[in-house]
Parts: C-alpha cells; sequence; structure tokens
C-alpha cells in the first residue's frame, strides 16, 4: 500500500495575490471547491476505497492507495484539476511505499518527504517584460482574456464543473447550475465595466467567476454555506472593505490558528496498538477539528447577533477551517469575536478530550490568535502578513509561559496592533520603544502567572461606562514613558499622579486605584512607579475599539 499527502502551499499567495474582495473571496471559494468536492472524486474514480481515506479537509489529504501507479494517477489528475480550476495555486504531493510500517510511523516518514518536497519551492517564469502586459487585478501575471476572447474563455472554464454536477444533480437541475457559472453578462460587467479592467489573467478570472457562486451557495460548498445555514438571508456580501469601516475608517483584521495540534496528535499515537482504531481515530480528529473552528465561529456572530453588537456586516471570511480562521471584522467588534471565539474553541476542545481514552499530558489543542486593527484600505496581504507576526507572538508567548511546567490544560493567547496609516508598519521595531508599557500577548483564560484578555478588555470597558477622560489616560502614559527616560524625576511624578487621581469622582477614583493596585501605592515610589500602569498602552491603543457604540 502506498500512503499519499496532498497538501495546497503558498495559500496567502493565491488568496491575497489582490486587494480586490471578489477575487479573494473566489480564490478561497476554489480552494474548499477543489479540496471537499474534486479531490474526493478523484479518490473515488481511482478506487480509493473509504475507509483507506485519513481525510480530506481544510486543503490537505491523506489517503492509502494500492500501488504506486495508481498514487502517480492521483497526482497527475489533482495536478491537472487545479491548474484548471484555480491557475496559479499550488501543491505540494508526495507517497511513501508504506510496505509493513505501522501507520503512525508512516505517516512520520511521509511527513519528512512532504517536507523535503515543499523545500524544493516552485519555479516562476520572469515575465517582467516591458511588452508584456500585465493582468489589471493582480499586476503580475500577462493578460490572457479580454472582451473579445471573453465568452470563448468562460465557456472553457464551464466545463471543469461538468464532470462533478452530473453524479448528484438532475438534468434541470445541472442546466441551473451552469446558467449560473456561465451568466455572461453579469461576470463581463463585474469585470470590464464595473471595475474597468482591460485585461486579466486566466488565475484572477477564475476568481471572478467563483465569486459569485458563493452567493448562490454553489453546492453548499464552504464556510459561506454553513454560515448562511444559520443567518438565511441576514448576509449580505459586500463589495469593499470600506463597508466594514464602521468606526474611524478601521476594520478588524482576525488570524487564529490552533497549538498543539502536532504534539496531541504525537501523544495519542502513544495510546494505540491497533491500527485500524488509530486510522479511525485520525479520521474523527480531523473532521471534529473542522466542525469545531466552523460552529465556534458561527455560535460567536449569533450571540452578537442577539446582544445587537453586528448589523449586517458580520464578517469576511476568508479561510474558516481545520483549525485557521482568517476574517475581517468591522473594527470595534473583532477584539471580542476573537476573544469569545478561542474561549469557545478551546471549551468544545476541552469536551472533546473527555471521549479520549487516554490522557492528553498538557498536549491540549488551543487557538492563539493576531489580530490587526487597521485602515480600510490598507492592502489586504499587508494586513495578513502582520496578523501572522502576532499570532506567532502568541504561539511564542504560549510555549514560553509553559515551558518547563506541568500543567494538564494549557490556554490559548491573543496579540493585537492597531495601525493608523501604514500597513507596513515593523511590529517588532515599534515595540521596542514602549516594550515597558505593553503587557501583550494576553493569555485567553485567566492565570496565576499571566495577563488575561478579559481584565484588559473589561477595564476598558469600565474606563468608557464611567467617561473617563481620555486625556487623562494619555497624561498616564507621558508619565510611565518620563520615568523610563529620567527615574530622577520618579518622586516628582508620583505626586503628579497623585494629584490627578485625588480630582477624580469616586467611581473614576475607584477604577484607577483598583487598576494600580492600592497595595503598589504602600511601597518607595521607584517602586510604585515601575509596577503600575504596565499596560497604559494596551488600554489606549485599543481604547476606540472596545465596547461603547459602533
Amino acid at each position: 500500500m502506498y500512503l499519499v499527502s496532498v497538501e495546497t502551499v503558498k495559500i496567502k499567495d493565491f488568496i491575497f495575490n489582490t486587494n480586490k474582495l471578489k477575487t479573494i473571496r473566489g480564490a478561497s471559494f476554489l480552494l474548499d471547491y477543489l479540496n471537499q468536492v474534486v479531490v474526493n472524486e478523484i479518490l473515488n474514480k481511482n478506487g480509493v476505497k473509504k475507509e483507506d481515506i485519513l481525510y480530506v479537509a481544510a486543503g490537505n489529504a491523506k489517503f492509502y492507495c494500492e500501488n504506486k501507479e495508481i498514487a502517480q494517477n492521483i497526482e497527475f489528475e489533482i495536478r491537472e484539476a487545479y491548474n484548471n480550476f484555480a491557475p496559479d495555486s499550488k501543491l505540494a504531493i508526495s507517497y511513501i511505499d508504506s510496505g509493513s510500517e505501522k501507520i503512525w510511523d508512516a505517516m512520520d516518514k511521509l511527513a519528512k518527504e512532504t517536507n523535503i518536497t515543499k523545500n524544493k519551492g516552485f519555479s516562476k517564469i520572469n515575465l517582467d517584460l516591458p511588452f508584456i502586459e500585465k493582468c489589471n487585478i493582480c499586476c503580475d501575471n500577462p493578460v490572457q482574456i479580454k472582451k473579445e476572447n471573453f465568452n470563448e474563455n468562460l465557456e472553457k472554464y464551464v466545463k471543469n464543473f461538468e464532470p462533478y454536477l452530473e453524479k448528484e444533480n438532475s438534468k434541470e437541475n445541472i442546466n441551473e447550475k451552469l446558467k449560473t457559472l456561465n451568466d455572461r453578462y453579469k461576470i463581463a460587467y463585474q469585470i470590464f465595466d464595473n471595475d474597468k479592467v482591460k485585461g486579466i489573467c486566466p488565475s484572477c478570472f477564475a476568481k471572478y467567476i467563483a465569486a459569485n457562486l458563493i452567493k448562490d451557495d454553489f453546492q453548499g460548498i464552504g464556510f459561506y454555506s454553513e454560515f448562511k445555514k444559520e443567518f438565511k438571508d441576514e448576509f449580505k456580501p459586500v463589495d469593499s472593505l470600506e463597508e466594514y469601516e464602521l468606526k474611524k475608517s478601521f476594520i478588524g483584521f482576525m488570524y487564529s490558528d490552533g497549538d498543539s495540534v502536532g504534539e496531541f496528535l504525537k501523544n495519542a499515537k502513544d495510546n494505540f496498538e491497533d491500527e485500524n482504531k488509530y486510522k479511525e481515530f485520525i479520521k474523527n480528529f480531523s473532521q471534529i477539528l473542522d466542525k469545531y473552528t466552523k460552529s465556534s465561529l458561527i455560535e460567536v456572530l449569533k450571540e452578537l447577533r442577539e446582544e445587537k453588537k453586528l448589523d449586517e456586516h458580520f464578517g469576511e471570511f476568508l479561510i474558516v477551517g481545520g483549525d485557521d480562521v482568517c476574517a475581517v471584522f468591522p473594527g470595534h467588534i473583532v477584539m471580542e469575536i476573537s476573544r469569545r471565539f478561542q474561549k469557545k474553541f478551546n471549551s468544545k476542545m476541552k469536551d472533546y478530550y473527555k471521549t479520549c481514552n487516554f490522557k492528553i499530558k498538557g498536549s491540549n489543542i488551543t487557538s492563539s490568535s493576531g489580530v490587526i486593527i487597521a485602515k480600510a484600505k490598507t492592502p489586504m496581504y499587508y494586513l495578513f502578513d502582520q496578523s501572522l507576526i502576532l499570532q506567532k507572538n502568541a504561539k511564542k508567548k504560549r510555549y514560553e509561559t509553559y515551558e518547563n511546567k506541568n500543567v494538564d490544560l494549557k490556554n490559548g493567547f491573543i496579540d493585537f496592533q492597531v495601525i493608523g496609516s501604514e500597513g507596513t508598519v515593523n511590529i517588532g521595531d515599534f515595540r521596542r520603544g514602549v516594550n515597558n508599557l505593553i503587557q501583550r500577548p494576553y493569555s485567553i483564560e485567566k492565570m496565576d502567572f499571566c495577563e488575561n484578555i478579559d481584565g484588559l478588555l473589561c477595564l476598558i470597558e469600565n474606563l468608557k461606562t464611567s467617561n473617563f477622560p481620555k486625556n487623562k489616560l494619555r497624561m498616564y502614559y507621558d508619565l510611565k514613558c518620563e520615568i523610563e527616560k529620567n527615574p530622577n524625576k520618579s518622586m516628582e511624578n508620583l505626586f503628579e499622579l497623585i494629584n490627578t487621581i485625588v480630582k477624580l469622582d469616586s467611581e473614576q477614583k475607584e477604577l484607577i486605584l483598583t487598576w494600580i493596585g492600592k497595595e503598589n501605592l504602600s511601597n518607595s515610589h521607584e517602586d510604585t512607579l515601575k509596577n503600575i500602569l504596565k499596560n497604559i498602552f494596551d488600554v489606549i491603543e485599543l481604547y476606540d475599539f472596545v465596547g461603547g457604540s459602533k
């Protein structure tokens, strides 16, 4: 038997190579369609038994097949399908002869082969020549489709879908779905008239077509299909990110990813002797992980709708599946969505562990997130890059927090950044100047040895509810900065701080004293100023994006 791995790679490059919402939405749909429909059909066509498929989800697939010839044929057909449906998408396909190896050993060996395949990279032809006309959407690939040959290319592209519509649809239903795909006027208007495009590449062309399929819930594919089961006609797709800028022209970009998935599976395999039971475990696990990710996000959005904190601008769901959530939300609510999603996902996973017949030994799966709040006109790929940096910060904090600690369950973390004008700001360089004024990343759950996000968000909401003067917060920030620069003036700064507190009303005074910690005021003035207001910059930066009205 041969064990085969199929992984969609360079997903960011494929989805975020433009700032057009239509093409981003379409790119995401195409990858979902290929993974959920096309790959499964190819496996079925090549005689891969259902019990030999370990999982097909989140852009990846692992399965057994009879021999090398079948593995090679499947690879050829999958590559051809990806090239036809989603030009410029990238795949890493590898396979090994598993022989008599145990499934867990074969999977480890295959993982090494897959990494070798990925490290080889992908060739790219240099087309930066003055006589080559570039696509008006991605500005990268050469133009191949214009108004003159639009109909011909549309008909050719639509034929890709025909084999995958025949099985589960009546002829009338097939014709109706092909009509949706083949809506010449609608698609041509979007590209050439509405978006003023003169020429387009095959990749962006495919994404435009796919973007229309989401609205029509084409074959029930992707997270939007799950979303619309709950929200029905309430979902109103928007044409641009500017429609999410409900607070001072800012949008929120959230990228959440699962922690310790590999560690959990490594720990799990040590508890199995029966290969068939382990195979069944892997199948169920991949389905549960995907299900809990999607259901957690939907439940959070339902809660916020019921609390009247969201209107029809629910969000733009770019990647939702496996253990990933990458989405755009209004700037004023993105922190709340991320916090609730991470908590709900962690809770569902804890319930799942109870069904496992082994101890997880601190290898529990959590979600860590990077959140960017930025101007709506910031290019999408900058938002993704920056959120990925923050997500890695959150994961690093999680690792450092639990290093050499023996705990049964770990927590996820969240990091965030508000970017005013430039999406290209170097977050690391920027934070070196405010390192003693921030405490991010924050833990999602309460912990004895780490600050949690609930405390920060609650503090900001209480400050806003009490109408705490924002200029006072700015003054506290300046005082802390002065302390860092000039410790010799600490006594003078302490008196200035106390003087401002005395002038507050009773509610505001209690808030500040609780925040500072009354016990700190009994210390020496140097210790007092060193230990108080450690997260003042976190408070100021999030102040306009937490609590209050939209």
